[in-house]
């Protein structure tokens, strides 16, 4: 699948793919919460978790925006984007994820390697990988 296949993907009520985008980044919030918070409480470990900090925060500017672009937008996509305040929220929101997200590629190895307190084995390594996942798509 390409890139232009990606974006063309429309959900049923979308308008656009930015619609697309912003929805898929609230969908995906609650399930991203229960991963995380499990693997927060399981392995006492702060990362990959602390992943919930910019993924909330991203959810909920994409909330506001989705809601402020029905209530005044009249449909065009052009409250979603466009102006440099957007775009520099959307710039340190991603730059958040990304940093929680290199630093779990980072620990979240060592946890199976014995290196830190937080060693629970492979698979639980594989659910710390499967938590980062959320990140990716929201980033």
């Amino acid at each position: 699948m390409t890139t232009a296949a990606i974006l063309r993907f429309r959900l049923p009520s979308s308008k656009s793919p930015i619609h697309t985008l912003r929805m898929l980044c609230v969908a995906t919030f609650p399930l991203a919460f229960i991963f995380l918070l499990v693997h927060g409480i399981v392995s006492k470990c702060l990362v990959p978790s602390i992943g919930l900090v910019p993924l909330f925060l991203s959810s909920i500017y994409s909330a506001f925006l989705l809601y402020n672009d029905r209530a005044y937008g009249g449909g065009q996509s052009g409250v979603l984007s466009g102006t440099p305040l957007h775009l520099l929220i959307d710039l340190l929101l991603s730059l958040g994820l990304l940093a929680v997200l290199i630093l779990s590629w980072i620990f979240v190895p060592k946890e199976w390697a014995g290196g830190r307190k937080c060693w629970r084995g492979a698979g639980f390594v594989m659910f710390g990988t499967y938590c980062t996942v959320f990140m990716m798509v929201n980033a």
